[in-house]
């Protein structure tokens, strides 16, 4: 008489079994070549298999958005400060892009100076559903990094940057990241109350490293009030992301940020121009922050933002 053990139904092999359904292969075989190629990690010049945490992780976010992690659709890539990160690459993308049913088309331009170089890169993305196409632009000198595929392929890196931010603002897609995003993304774990919510939070534009955070209450975070009385304890409850281009022809974008107070079911929403508070925001949805809002006739508008004890990141002027 023989005995079949079954695997425990645990959420890590719940996610594996749905993954390996959809790529039609052995559970167990798919474990190990996972662990051993695209889920493996290299941390001080050595190679390790991820936690089961960071497994489970990458095999929920294979199976969210349908990607063959087998094809590099989907990989882990590095953390500073330790740990993984789900990045989705370029090919994971378009596979996202051409499998919404409201898909119209795109077109992509990549503009350059007279000495050759990538100016910007223009996205379109047109939705079957709506009237007016989503138009989103991406600036050489703000995506640049010092890597390879950036300075031997600067035109085709900022192509496929302008195409996963039209996506994201088009198809409302969160979560995943790509190479460049992940490396700049670390892992910080802020002093903040034990009630307040904490997500990864995104490098710092400026200001000084050695801020000191505010002390919380017991019971819920302390509001620390700047001497206009702005600034106060929130909570990320949403991001919405407009884009257009203004009667000068600059492309601009808007982000409505929405807060909530302490254990408030209301929400105040806030508005900024400003990439830098608005992609910070997008990064922390879910966590508690520190924020400044002025009311102004038009609305509410986003003056600065900070992570727990991070130093507060103030809007730019100008349309970013």
């Amino acid at each position: 008489m023989s005995t079949t053990l079954s695997q425990p139904k645990t959420p890590q092999n719940n996610a594996l079994m749905a993954l390996a359904s959809k790529l039609k292969v052995d559970h167990a075989a798919l474990t190990q070549t996972l662990k051993q190629t695209v889920f493996s990690v290299s941390e001080k010049g050595q190679t390790r298999p991820p936690t089961n945490e960071e497994f489970l992780a990458l095999a929920v976010t294979a199976n969210t958005y349908d990607l063959n992690p087998i094809l590099r659709e989907l990989y882990a890539f590095p953390k500073k400060g330790g740990g993984i990160v789900p990045v989705v690459s370029v090919d994971g993308w378009l596979k996202i892009i051409n499998r919404q049913p409201n898909f119209d088309g795109m077109e992509v331009d990549v503009f350059h100076d007279d000495n050759g170089t990538p100016t910007h890169a223009t996205c379109t993305i047109h939705l079957k559903d709506r009237g007016h196409p989503v138009r989103v632009s991406e600036y050489y000198a703000e995506c640049f990094r010092k890597t390879d595929p950036w300075e031997q392929m600067p035109s085709r890196m900022l192509r496929h940057k302008a195409i996963k931010e039209a996506a994201r603002v088009a198809f409302g897609i969160g979560g995943i990241v790509d190479e460049d995003e992940a490396e700049t993304m670390r892992d910080v774990t802020p002093a903040a109350p034990a009630n307040m919510p904490t997500g990864p939070a995104m490098p710092k534009a400026r200001g000084n490293q050695n801020s000191t955070p505010p002390k919380p209450s017991p019971t819920r975070p302390q509001p620390t009030e700047t001497s206009d009385g702005n600034r106060k304890v929130y909570i990320i409850e949403g991001v919405e992301t407009k884009s257009g281009t203004g009667k000068s022809g600059k492309d601009w974008n808007l982000w409505k940020v929405s807060f909530r107070e302490g254990s408030s079911p209301a929400t105040t929403d806030a508005t900024t121009f400003s990439r830098t508070l608005g992609e910070l925001a997008e990064f922390n949805v879910g966590s508690g922050v520190f924020a400044e809002i002025e009311v102004e006739e038009k609305g509410n508008k986003l003056v600065s933002l900070e992570i727990a004890n991070e130093e507060p990141i103030e809007e730019e002027g100008g349309l970013m």
